[in-house]
């Protein structure tokens, strides 16, 4: 797979006649490695992290939007076409989505970590939450459009976008996000999210806060879990 960049070229003859972009041209710039495995079908840039993601029917290669470096790859990641990839900094996960109605989570450096089956036809694409990237939105054929948290590895939210299946899904520049089928286009306001400050494994009985003279605020849990009664978590509010 090639890589071409545009480059200004300086030229010693004057020009006639002013043109757009007349004194630039495409240059080669690298050649990305071992990324075979099949016909890529998605090509997916990061420009906040400067990855570069290619997807094969079954393999996901990432490499180093400057160097052209591979980061990682994954063979056989998913049973079919891969069609989506993102990666969240705050959780450290590269998630995929793929035709077999899978949302996969994987540790870059290990295995795969936990396996979405919340959509019940193939994912066509997913995108991390604008404001918190632990939240994963996925849309599907089944015509919705799921809210995923790789905090908890759960399904938060779940909505019925169209009587047809979603195909496409991004955002405006004003974070609203927009959804499209084969025939319709609809935009929603994504106005709700959800920072987590700590996960309790237990039932939460009790959450108060508590402040003090030159403190900072303060929640306090008190749980029940099967080794230990009423214990209490306290984090930073």
């Amino acid at each position: 797979m090639l890589v071409w960049q545009f480059v200004q070229v300086v030229e010693d003859k004057g020009w006639t006649e002013v043109k757009a972009m007349s004194n630039y041209k495409l240059q080669h710039k690298y050649t990305l490695q071992n990324v075979g495995g099949g016909w890529v079908k998605k090509v997916t840039m990061d420009h906040k992290l400067s990855h570069l993601y290619c997807c094969s029917e079954n393999d996901l290669h990432a490499y180093n939007l400057n160097n052209g470096e591979e980061l990682f790859s994954r063979k056989r990641a998913h049973d079919m076409s891969i069609t989506g990839c993102v990666y969240s900094t705050s959780a450290q996960y590269m998630v995929t989505s793929s035709n077999d109605r899978t949302v996969k989570c994987w540790i870059v450096n290990g295995g795969l970590v936990h396996v979405f089956r919340v959509h019940t036809k193939p994912v066509t694409q997913i995108m991390s939450h604008p404001q918190v990237d632990s939240l994963i939105l996925s849309c599907s054929e089944d015509c919705s459009i799921k809210l995923l948290c790789l905090d908890t590895l759960n399904t938060l939210y779940s909505i019925t976008v169209s009587s047809e299946g979603v195909r496409w899904m991004g955002l405006t520049h004003e974070n609203i996000m927009w959804a499209c089928t084969s025939r319709q286009v609809t935009m929603w306001n994504l106005n709700h999210f959800i920072d987590f400050l700590s996960l309790s494994r237990a039932r939460v009985d009790k959450l108060s806060r508590h402040s003090a003279p030159l403190k900072s605020t303060r929640l306090l849990t008190i749980g029940d879990d099967s080794w230990w009664v009423n214990k209490g978590i306290i984090f930073k509010y």
